[in-house]
């Protein structure tokens, strides 16, 4: 499922924030803790279900779950403004029926932050990482037995990108694990895309104006043989090469961009540097 990203802009005096949202997909790392009967197995890391449960089979059966994310999508200098996680119903599901029970009480769950980094092809009930109890989220029982789960995780989502560190994923178990309770959700191995994890963030940029300024500044085509465009005509700029020698350069402006020419220059790296240096812009461009 393709990113859906939402612009709203406010400018006060030296910053820009500016509302955003942008989805945070699965990595494709999940795996089910299980304790059965007292025995141990690894994590069922190609399982298509992610199923918090507690229930009977010769025996107590316990399944806890633990999922990563792709943490690399969010941007950098944000003010987290909610999060929310979004899991989906398996109707495949061979876990009762793929139907979520209540029938012993609520299946209330946890959602913990996960501390430590793991193995999705050896995780276990007796290897599980330690998780973090600081703004777990409790989510309340659903009575539905299909129903997919929205939570909102807002503030574990903020511990957890401001410890960019210890980016591990989360931890979901029934709140009290006692038998015929359970959730069936889908995993990231689902064959249906539109039904993997996903975290829905929504933020405000807290970079200056200055930084955003830079971040925007494109330059086009790059390698180039005889024409660098820059997206902007209100900044000056300079060429210079490695050695820091500055290149006088042609440059036209025109419809909101400068062009320079630069087919008179040597083959090489080069940087183009705005000449006012409370900008500090520097770019890097290659002529061929």
């Amino acid at each position: 499922m393709k990113a859906i990203f939402t612009f709203v802009s406010f400018t006060f005096i030296g910053f820009l924030a500016s509302a955003q949202s942008i989805v945070i997909p699965s990595n494709g790392k999940d795996a089910t803790l299980s304790l059965q009967q007292g025995s141990i197995s690894n994590g069922y890391p190609d399982h298509q279900d992610l199923a918090p449960l507690a229930w009977t089979n010769g025996g107590e059966v316990i399944y806890r779950v633990i999922l990563d994310f792709d943490w690399s999508v969010i941007p950098e200098n944000i003010q987290v403004d909610s999060a929310k996680l979004l899991l989906f119903h398996n109707p495949q599901s061979l876990n009762n029926n793929a139907q979520h029970s209540s029938l012993s009480g609520p299946n209330t769950l946890i959602v913990s932050r996960v501390r430590e980094a793991w193995n999705e092809a050896n995780v276990n009930w007796n290897n599980q990482p330690a998780i973090s109890p600081v703004n777990e989220v409790l989510v309340p029982q659903t009575t539905e037995t299909d129903s997919d789960l929205e939570a909102d995780i807002t503030d574990l989502i903020a511990d957890l990108i401001a410890d960019s560190s210890n980016q591990h994923g989360l931890l979901i178990k029934l709140e009290e694990e006692v038998p015929y309770r359970c959730v069936i959700y889908s995993s990231s191995d689902h064959p249906n895309q539109d039904l993997h994890p996903r975290i829905q963030l929504y933020y405000s940029s807290t970079a200056s104006i200055e930084e955003n300024a830079i971040e925007e500044v494109r330059l086009f085509p790059n390698p180039s043989k005889n024409v660098i465009n820059v997206n902007t005509a209100d900044i000056e700029f300079t060429i210079v090469n490695t050695l820091g020698q500055e290149f006088p350069t042609p440059v036209k402006t025109q419809s909101g961009q400068s062009s320079f020419d630069i087919s008179s220059l040597p083959k090489g790296v080069y940087f183009l540097k705005s000449a006012n240096t409370s900008n500090n812009i520097t770019k890097k461009f290659i002529k061929i």
